[in-house]
């Protein structure tokens, strides 16, 4: 079974609620695994850190 991890950012006016943008991007920790110990690992074995920037 394949799990897709998406990020999804939405830009909202709170004082009007009306969305002024939104963009959504694949989740780059998900190269590294399904869940947060394979991710850990993956990020010791080859010093990749998907969260910097």
């Amino acid at each position: 079974m394949e799990l897709l991890s998406t990020i999804v950012v939405y830009l909202v006016n709170l004082v009007d609620g009306i969305i002024s943008a939104a963009t959504a991007d694949h989740n780059r920790q998900a190269d590294c695994g399904d869940d947060v110990i394979n991710r850990i690992v993956c990020a010791e074995k080859t010093g990749f850190c998907p969260t910097r920037i």
